[in-house]
Formats: structure tokens, C-alpha cells, sequence
């Protein structure tokens, strides 16, 4: 039996322990290392906008999918939303790491690139979590108050039930639940 609770993967210093009830909480990012809290925001943005474009059929303004070189005015533009959802940052998120988180996304040579696009697929081999983009995706949808691209209204608030559940070994011990990554690009 798979503990969902349980970190697993890799290409973050310190994973996230039950980070669906921490979405839930809005301390998402709240005991992460600063590279980490990089990471994430940067790959929360980046699955958005391809989210946005594969699902939605949108194209994210100012964003490499309109054309831009990098997605640095996006990324400007979706800090400030997060920033504006109080408590959502860590406490010692300011102006000064906003600057290196920004200046992270800008090099050229890590994962976390706001010069390159990135697909579901991808973002599960690189973190060894198949849960990661709905983590992603659902901390842009709270900390924004945005829906997901090609989702009903409430979808994420059952499926983040469902995966605190899990977490929290709430299911009776006949159930067997199982993940399964779909990419329905891939089919039309």
C-alpha cells in the first residue's frame, strides 16, 4: 500500500509532507527551502500556461507561447497575484527573494527555466512524483482564485479532498486507489 503522505521523488532539497492538506491550509510552500520555493513557483507557472494553452486552448499573454523569449513579465505578473493572497508566501518571502526567484527562472542552465516550455510528462520524470503538476496546478487555482483550464467548477476541491484523504489513510482498507497519468493531447 502506497503512503501518499510520504514524500517521494526527486529535484527538490526537502519535499513537501501531505502537501494536498498543506494546499488546503494555504502553507503550501511554507517549510520549503528557498530553491524549492523557486522551483515550485517557477514549474507552477510554467504547468499553467501550458495548461492554459494544451487544455484551455489559451494563449498565456507575455509568455513564450506568444511569442516572447521568456515568460519573466508572466512570471512578475503571477508573483504579485500570489503575493497579494496573504499568507500564502513563506515568511521570509520579500522584495529581495522575489529578485532571486525571478533571476533563477532567467538562467539559462536549470530545470526551472523561464526560457523553456514544459509538458506534463516532462515535470513528472524531472520531479519523480506523478503528483506534482496537480500540486502545481492547484496552488495557482487557490493562490490566484483561477480554475484550472478544462476542469468543471468544484473538480479540484473533490479531487484535493480525495488526494487529503488518501494522505491521511481516511479510506477503509478495501479500497485500493490508484493514480494514472492521462495526457489527452496525445489522443486528438
Amino acid at each position: 500500500m502506497h503512503n501518499y503522505k510520504t514524500p517521494s521523488g526527486k529535484s527538490l532539497e526537502k519535499y513537501i509532507l501531505g502537501p494536498f492538506t498543506r494546499l488546503e491550509n494555504g502553507t503550501y510552500l511554507h517549510d520549503c527551502l528557498e530553491k524549492d520555493v523557486f522551483k515550485l513557483l517557477i514549474d507552477a507557472l510554467r504547468m499553467r500556461e501550458q495548461d492554459l494553452y494544451k487544455l484551455g486552448g489559451e494563449i498565456a499573454p507575455r509568455s513564450l507561447y506568444s511569442g516572447e523569449s521568456l515568460s519573466i513579465a508572466s512570471i512578475r505578473e503571477f508573483l504579485s497575484g500570489v503575493e497579494k493572497k496573504k499568507g500564502y508566501m513563506p515568511a521570509w518571502w520579500n522584495a529581495d527573494k522575489r529578485k532571486e526567484c525571478e533571476e533563477f527562472g532567467e538562467k539559462g542552465g536549470n530545470w526551472s527555466n523561464l526560457r523553456k516550455k514544459v509538458v506534463k510528462d516532462e515535470m513528472i520524470k524531472h520531479y519523480g512524483n506523478e503528483r506534482i503538476p496537480m500540486q502545481l496546478c492547484m496552488f495557482v487555482e487557490e493562490a490566484l482564485g483561477l480554475p484550472a483550464p478544462g476542469t468543471q467548477a468544484g473538480a479540484r476541491q473533490v479531487m484535493r479532498s480525495i488526494m487529503i484523504s488518501m494522505e491521511n489513510n481516511d479510506r477503509p482498507d478495501d479500497k485500493y486507489v490508484s493514480m494514472t497519468n492521462i495526457d489527452v493531447g496525445k489522443f486528438f
